[in-house]
């Protein structure tokens, strides 16, 4: 799934190879990160990914990729966004190799 660790699967995507994919599929990809605090301290950063946890028999972790301006904001700051009903963002599943959009016009 990622360059860095053989062997992985559909059932341990975690952010860390979902920003290698990131990084490695794009040719000149946007800043992106994990980490909320990133996007509240003024870094440089455009996208904001998270790992949504596979669950039953189809057990395969996604990657969802949210553009940052649209990330709603409370308080002044972001928080780190729990469904794909926020944002604008894309799922990726590493299990399928699909990718589904979705526009939340805020």
């Amino acid at each position: 799934m990622g360059l860095t660790t053989t062997g992985a699967t559909n059932g341990n995507m975690n952010t860390d190879r979902c920003i290698e994919v990131w990084n490695n599929v794009l040719a000149q990809p946007p800043s992106i990160s994990a980490t909320v605090a990133d996007l509240n301290n003024g870094a440089n950063i455009d996208y904001f990914v998270v790992q949504s946890v596979g669950t039953g028999s189809n057990s395969n972790n996604t990657c969802i990729f949210y553009l940052k301006e649209s990330l709603p904001k409370s308080g002044g700051s972001f928080a780190t966004p729990t469904s794909t009903a926020q944002g604008n963002n894309f799922t990726y599943d590493p299990a399928s190799s699909t990718v589904a959009i979705t526009i939340n016009n805020n």
